[in-house]
């Protein structure tokens, strides 16, 4: 492996590590709760509580530095994200490469020493033209993992430009925001975002079943049930009780008329 990931990043720091960055995420975005005030106001005309939306305290504080924050970090923390997933997928795929490579020399060293023993130069004419299984095996993992990752990129790409053109748009139009001139248009957009959120949250997990073998061979260990070979096995089953059922009933149908 290019890491020692797994006694690096183990279950507490990985935990501790999401809290914290939750925390972070969500307490920035803490004041956006108060920025409107909510009040009801019983309408005799229509005989129901009609809700009113007023600016609030927050809205206009710091001159609005704390509404420009809001949008600023709907762009900041998402292309933070982006950076890190594409600087480290970029860092695997190389250090793939780099074992790879280190693994050829390695073989390279073996075999010029087993060329010089007189011994081995014959076993050594007769596997030179054939390619390394360790080699070959490298490199259709290394294109393998450079694919799923990259499908994941594109896919986390999707979600995030849709967010880059809202908060973009409202930076730009002041007018571009809640209960304000294109309120309507942003609600489209908000309800937009909020569906590839969705998607991209949920479509790693078949992007992961899909691509990667040990991902696919422990989920189908532990839900044996899920996978193709228990299905039709299991249908296989129940075939085999259908036909079971019919011969039982054909024979005491011979008998009855017996």
């Amino acid at each position: 492996m290019p890491f020692k990931v797994k006694a690096l990043v183990t279950p507490p720091i990985t935990a501790s590590f999401m809290a914290g960055l939750s925390l972070v995420v969500f307490g920035s975005f803490s004041p956006m709760f108060s920025i409107y005030t909510i009040g009801y106001t019983f309408s005799p005309f229509y005989n129901a509580s009609i809700v009113t939306v007023t600016p609030g305290a927050n809205y206009f504080a710091m001159d609005g530095l704390i509404l420009k924050l809001y949008k600023f970090l709907g762009i900041f923390y998402p292309a933070v994200f982006c950076a890190i997933m594409i600087s480290t997928s970029t860092i695997i795929v190389f250090h793939l490469r780099n074992s790879k490579e280190k693994l050829d020399n390695m073989k390279g060293a073996k075999s010029a020493k087993s060329a010089k023993s007189a011994q081995a130069s014959a076993a050594a004419t007769v596997t030179a033209g054939q390619p390394s299984l360790s080699s070959a095996t490298l490199t259709r993992r290394e294109v393998k993992v450079t694919k799923m990752l990259l499908v994941v990129i594109l896919v986390y790409l999707m979600d995030f430009f849709p967010r880059l053109v809202k908060y973009s748009a409202s930076l730009v139009e002041p007018e571009f925001f809640m209960y304000k001139r294109y309120h309507n248009l942003m609600m489209v957009m908000s309800n937009v975002m909020w569906i590839l959120d969705f998607l991209n949250a949920s479509v790693n997990f078949f992007i992961f079943l899909g691509m990667s073998t040990n991902f696919n061979k422990t989920f189908y260990t532990i839900f044996p049930r899920c996978s193709k070979h228990e299905k039709d096995k299991h249908s296989g089953k129940e075939r085999g009780s259908k036909t079971n059922d019919k011969t039982t009933l054909q024979v005491s149908e011979i008998e009855m008329k017996k």
